[in-house]
């Protein structure tokens, strides 16, 4: 589970940088795995990214796009 949580963040931090258009721009990390939840972190590492940040939001983007419990994922390492 561990690395499937740290590959989807990622996937995530990846589609972020590209909407920036910072590459390599987001990092992430710090994943957390439980019994019931799981999560890991993704966060704009360079002023490029933060700027985008501020600007556009490409993190809610990506997330309004999941929606609440991250349906586009289909665990295949891709988008449906």
């Amino acid at each position: 589970m561990r690395q499937l949580v740290a590959q989807v963040a990622a996937e995530i931090a990846t589609d972020a940088s590209s909407r920036a258009g910072a590459p390599d721009g987001y990092g992430h990390g710090d994943v957390t795995v439980g019994s019931d939840r799981a999560r890991a972190h993704v966060w704009a590492k360079t002023g490029d990214a933060i700027h985008a940040e501020r600007k556009d939001s490409p993190l809610m983007q990506i997330v309004g796009e999941a929606g609440p419990r991250g349906e586009w994922w289909d665990g295949s390492g891709g988008r449906p």
